[in-house]
Parts: structure tokens; sequence; C-alpha cells
């Protein structure tokens, strides 16, 4: 998956939120904080479910660099955040858009993170967040497998730090869109607030975070469909 911002250097190193090239020394590249973008499980299956996994990534990343933007009172000095591909960079924090029926690979995310050996001294753990995409409509089926997959990640030294679990996973392609903060895709959005927060503070959250579209929009593409088979 390709590291889910716009701006990429003309040498053809890692995009940044800020434009600035991957291999650029200086001040300003040691204020950079690396977030690593892991690709969805191959064995995800459902192409639909798998695209608004990866839309909702893209979205997190272009609303984190804005939050980010909004908060800083010192310009060029203060920190970014560079989205990069996960291939092995050490990098202290990760992003996945996973579908409900194919969580990645503990090993493999370790691999990916470059994590060191988890009794390494200093090392508290890289976290990782997940934003977990569901065909059902209360996404309960992708919570055991959350668990699974934390205590999996734990052996590694590496801390499921937070998950959004996202429903009606065959809208949200359509829901996207839509305006962010509108009325209907706002409790989606929300909730992948919630995570960038986690993520910004270096924090974990709670209980995985489960998110629907609104209910009106569910009712008009449920009659829209119902008339399109008529």
């Amino acid at each position: 998956m390709e590291a889910p911002v716009s701006a990429t250097s003309q040498d053809g190193g890692a995009p940044s939120a800020s434009g600035s090239p991957a291999g650029h020394e200086g001040p300003a590249h040691q204020m950079e904080r690396r977030v690593a973008v892991l690709a969805p499980s191959e064995g995800a299956g459902d192409d639909v479910i798998v695209q608004a996994a990866k839309l909702l990534v893209d979205d997190l990343a272009d609303a984190y660099a804005a939050y980010e933007r909004m908060s800083s009172y010192q310009g060029d000095e203060a920190e970014r955040t560079l989205f990069i591909k996960a291939d092995g960079t050490p990098c202290r924090a990760a992003i996945a858009p996973c579908a409900s029926n194919a969580m990645p690979d503990a090993g493999a995310v370790a691999a990916a993170l470059g994590t060191p050996p988890h009794d390494a001294p200093g090392y508290d753990g890289a976290h990782v967040y997940l934003v977990v995409v569901s065909p059902s409509e209360d996404g309960t089926e992708a919570l055991s497998k959350l668990g699974e997959l934390s205590n999996s990640l734990r052996t590694y030294g590496i801390v499921h730090a937070g998950s959004v679990i996202v429903t009606h996973g065959d809208q949200i392609p359509a829901l996207m869109r839509t305006p962010r903060l509108g009325m209907w895709r706002r409790p989606v959005a929300e909730s992948i607030d919630s995570l960038i927060a986690a993520m910004r503070m270096g924090s974990t959250l709670g209980a995985p975070i489960i998110a629907s579209p609104s209910r009106l929009w569910l009712r008009l593409r449920s009659l829209r469909c119902s008339k399109d088979r008529s």
C-alpha cells in the first residue's frame, strides 16, 4: 500500500505531509515522527472491504496532517509526522487497514516495523493502531480476532494501542464521497479522530470503537437499492 499522503519527493523518497524529501538532513528532519503504514493482509478477500479500509486510512492520514498544522504554533520548527510504507524501517508507531476476516500476522507486523527484541534496553514497545472494516451491521465478529491479535503482538513487545471497527463495509466507498463531518459520515469520522488523538499523544485507547454510518444514510441507501431492484 502506498503511503496515504499526496506529496511525493522528486527523488522518489517516501512522501511527506510537509513535502520534504525523506532523505533531507537538518533540524526539520530531526523533528519528523514516522508512522508506518501496513498493507492489508493477503487473505483479506473482499475487494470492496479492502478498498474501504484503505480509504479510511487515507482519510486518517489527511486528517492527522490537518490537525497537526492547526495545533502548531512553531511553524517549520514544529514536529511533523511522516507516513511511510512499512518496509522494515524502524518505527515506533504504525497504522494498519484491515478486513475483519483477515487480521495482520503479528510476526509480519514486527518485521515491517523493524521491531527490536522486546527485551532491548529502553525499548517500551511500538504502538500499532488498526482501522478494521466489517461487512456486518455490528462488527462484533472482529472483537475476538482483535483480542487474539493483541495477545500475539505482545509476544513481540508490540502494543495493540487502539482500533476502530467500521461496520457496513460495502457502504464505505460511497460514504467517503460525502463531507467528512457532514451528517452522513460524522459518526465514522469522529471515531477515526479518536484514533488520531491517541496516535498523536502516543497513548492507548480502551476497548475498540465500533462506528457505523448514520442510520438515515443506511436507510436511504437501503431504499435506493430496493428501488433499483424493482
